[in-house]
């Protein structure tokens, strides 16, 4: 293989033609680049929306930023050849670009495409103008309108738009389908937080199905839709290629006719592609597919799931797999939940979930809304990255910050006390469960005096957890045992403490006492805090 040319724009394309001069330096390597007319183009775009800048701000940010990688590019030596109308001759292995200094041809032995990405409207949309995020309209629009925008819809699944309209502190009517970005508990924590910003969230069974969700004056207001982000289909042709939208299917139906043209699978799931367009995800990447042509071997695209949404104060963050995610993927996954406060003054709550598989204890997902999850969600990847082992967690000399808590160390805490004592997880359903087909079991709360006091599960009986030694024999000793705090905590520590003095059948509420109210009812809308005084409105528990 004597040269490889690279067609693509941006940092991921700077990456993979970088990683190539390092991997083999002896190798011939080209970089063409096509100029681009957009003012915000999608992987500016991307860094906008993680920036957390206001909308209004943009502008000036874009131009920082371009003139930011330019220099970057100039400072490092790898530098594209910047032209118009690139094509390529598959069958004669030759690639050309019209440069400002006339038309140039180049023969390639490999040649890598990253697709150049369009918006396309959804099939749902209105046949009149409309709003479609993220065109370069609508981004142009809502700057220019920002003060003025109010009272108006959003229709799909885009969680950057969501996060750009709650950064411009806007109120609205959310219109989504009834599908879940993270896992349960902190989908619940994610939909309290956005009714407190002023976002009235609607579901539909499909998002076609966006107008019967609106009364006839929210029919006449302003309306925002998520458009769908693939390749840029004329783009394409210029290379004698015939690219459908769907870019999974794309290199599995090329490979086989063009065996030495490969593209680089940017998409995986296009509703979320923005938040996703990071630079660790596409550095990783980019160095895989790198190290794939030089030893000649099949590239996956099987990369951990990273993602952030941020809105306000709050960020909720993900890494690795998810529990449903663990169990396609053959594992034999545990899950503890929790609740808490990410300082010692109580300031700020996080709601932390983490997924490890049982036979090796590795950690393999990590899931947070909070002030800080990001930082924890970024330190959770390193270990489900290195395949770190949840034992070793609690051994780590990495420490928090001045008064803060540590969620990583805490949750791993709780999964090992769950996975070697024989104590199990119980989830609010299973719980209701098992009352209504006659289940009998004493319901501990292990928190203190004074939040016993002010709020409570009917028919609990309460052991603060630092009297529990000298008060075990209230609790009843054949009858089976599900114990709660507020976060799920303080209830594995009961638990194991109790194990280790021989109690039997012990069960803990997943999420504790904050977390109960996640569980849907049976109209599928979000419960409100069902506890008021001692009588619990969801099931009379």
């Amino acid at each position: 293989m004597d040269r490889i040319v690279t067609i693509g724009h941006g940092f991921v394309a700077y990456k993979f033609v970088s990683q190539l001069k390092k991997t083999a330096p002896k190798l011939d390597t080209l970089w063409l680049d096509e100029y681009s007319d957009k003012k915000y183009p999608l992987p500016i775009l991307s860094q906008l929306v993680q920036s957390g800048e206001r909308i209004e701000n943009w502008p000036r940010l874009r131009a920082k930023l371009k003139v930011g990688f330019d220099n970057f590019l100039l400072q490092r030596g790898v530098k594209p050849i910047l032209g118009r109308k690139i094509q390529v001759k598959a069958s004669r292995k030759e690639v050309s670009i019209l440069t400002n200094m006339g038309h140039n041809s180049y023969q390639f032995d490999r040649l890598v495409i990253i697709p150049r990405l369009e918006v396309y409207p959804p099939a749902y949309t209105p046949e009149e103008q409309v709003l479609i995020w993220p065109e370069q309209s609508c981004i142009q629009y809502l700057i220019d309108h920002v003060d003025e925008l109010d009272d108006f819809v959003v229709v799909g699944n885009d969680l950057a738009l969501v996060q750009v309209l709650l950064i411009a502190e806007k109120k609205f009517v959310w219109i989504r389908e009834d599908k879940v970005f993270f896992e349960p508990e902190l989908e619940f924590y994610l939909e309290e937080h956005l009714k407190e910003k002023g976002v009235e969230l609607r579901r539909v069974d499909k998002i076609e199905n966006w107008r019967t969700s609106l009364t006839q004056e929210e029919a006449k207001k302003l309306v925002i839709f998520s458009g769908h982000i693939g390749c840029d289909e004329k783009w394409s042709k210029n290379f004698g290629l015939d690219l459908d939208q769907e870019m999974a299917q794309v290199s599995q139906d090329l490979k086989p006719h063009l065996e030495d043209i490969f593209l680089m699978p940017l998409i995986q799931d296009r509703e979320l592609f923005l938040l996703q367009y990071n630079d660790d995800y596409l550095s990783n990447l980019a160095q895989r597919l790198a190290g794939s042509l030089i030893e000649d071997t099949e590239v996956g695209v099987d990369l951990m799931d990273m993602f952030l949404f941020q809105a306000g104060s709050r960020k909720f963050t993900k890494a690795g797999l998810s529990l449903y995610g663990a169990m396609q993927k053959g594992f034999e996954p545990e899950f503890v939940v929790c609740a808490g406060y990410e300082d010692l003054w109580e300031k700020n709550e996080y709601v932390a979930k983490m997924v490890v598989d049982r036979k090796s204890r590795q950690i393999l997902g990590f899931q947070m809304a909070g002030a800080d999850a990001a930082r924890w969600t970024d330190l959770a990847s390193v270990y489900i990255n290195s395949q770190t082992k949840v034992d070793d967690i609690l051994k780590d000399k990495f420490l928090a910050r001045g008064l803060q808590t540590n969620p990583l160390q805490r949750l791993a805490r709780m999964v090992i006390h769950k996975m070697d004592s024989g104590i199990l997880g119980i989830t609010p359903q299973e719980l209701l469960e098992s009352r209504r087909d006659g289940a009998e079991f004493f319901l501990l709360d292990v928190r203190s005096t004074r939040e016993w006091e002010q709020a409570r599960l009917p028919g609990a009986y309460n052991i603060p957890l630092n009297e529990l030694k000298k008060r075990v024999m209230e609790i009843p000793r054949f009858t089976p045992l599900v114990i709660y705090s507020h976060g799920s905590g303080r209830a594995y520590e009961a638990a194991r403490l109790l194990a280790n003095m021989g109690a039997k059948q012990l069960y803990v509420i997943d999420g504790g006492y904050r977390l109960w109210p996640y569980l849907k009812d049976e109209k599928k809308k979000r419960a409100v805090y069902p506890f008021g005084g001692n009588q619990c409105t969801l099931c009379g528990l």
